[in-house]
């Protein structure tokens, strides 16, 4: 971090857990400079169907609304386990799936390899 001119601070709290947050310097290249140059946006959909797995309510609701406004269907779960529920009563119609790898119950990595079964 430090070689890179950056830094990384912690915060930690019984019973609540631990934040790391990573600094780390901005630099202009001709490759930030193009990709500022377009603006990119999510593709409109067309009613397919994205499962949305997190355990944090507030991010389920934000990707939510956002991909909803975008023109996607919307399935939300709340951990692995519901996910893979989710999968099964759905799985004609779910074109992507979007998930937190670091959930209790069951993390992303678990039921990844349950879906591919």
């Amino acid at each position: 971090m430090k070689s890179h001119g950056g830094f990384i601070t912690v915060y930690s709290e019984i019973g609540k857990g631990t934040a790391f947050k990573v600094y780390l310097p901005t630099i202009t290249t001709p490759e930030t400079l193009r990709a500022q140059e377009h603006q990119y946006e999510l593709p409109a959909g067309h009613g397919e169907s994205i499962l949305v797995v997190d355990d944090e309510d507030q991010i389920l609701e934000i990707t939510k609304k956002l991909l909803e406004t975008h023109g996607y269907k919307v399935i939300t779960a709340n951990d692995g386990k519901e996910a893979i529920a989710l999968y099964s009563q759905h799985i004609e119609k779910i074109k992507l799936v979007l998930m937190d790898m670091m959930m209790p119950v069951m993390d992303g990595q678990q039921a990844f390899e349950r879906f591919a079964k």
